[in-house]
């Protein structure tokens, strides 16, 4: 439980979802936990990333807050979490204003398995919740225009500062 002046935030990864697109990523990130998409959670309980179209009914795609509820049972989420002081949040939330509206960046994918520069008028979602984690602090292991949705998975969950849901963890941890 926080304390009075830090409050619970999280990231919230998205394990064998269905679709083509969800299957490269996987596939070209070589991720063992089957995680293809990233979500931040914010502790209003918002959730903010970069997103396709097609994730969810009637949605644009780009950078933008989302309520999800993590406990449909449509798709499986690995979340982690984190207390962090409530002044970071500030920080945070004015990054996210700047995000916000961004592009998805479709191509990102392929750019980041050929190592080839990014396209900064757009973002994909590991890169947009790799730019929160560290403001927050957190240390990731990389370029966030080189991270994948696994690779932000794996450097969030070695941070002892972060706390794995357990029981969402499959016998993994």
């Amino acid at each position: 439980m926080p304390s009075r002046n830090k409050v619970r935030i999280g990231f919230a990864f998205k394990t064998d979802a269905p679709g083509f697109y969800s299957w490269v990523i996987r596939f070209l990130t070589k991720s063992q936990d089957r995680i293809s998409h990233v979500e931040y959670i914010h502790h209003d309980g918002l959730s903010f990333s970069s997103r396709e179209s097609g994730l969810w009914d009637n949605e644009k795609p780009g950078s933008q807050w989302r309520r999800i509820d993590y406990n449909d049972g449509k798709s499986s989420w690995l979340i982690c979490y984190a207390n962090v002081p409530i002044e970071r949040t500030y920080k945070v939330e004015q990054l996210i204003r700047e995000m916000e509206g961004l592009p998805y960046d479709k191509l990102g994918i392929i750019r980041w398995y050929f190592n080839i520069s990014k396209n900064n008028k757009k973002q994909f979602c590991s890169e947009c919740c790799d730019r929160i984690a560290r403001e927050y602090g957190f240390v990731t292991h990389m370029d966030a225009n080189l991270t994948s949705p696994q690779r932000l998975f794996d450097g969030l969950v070695s941070d002892p500062k972060i706390e794995l849901d357990a029981s969402r963890a499959g016998g993994r941890f």
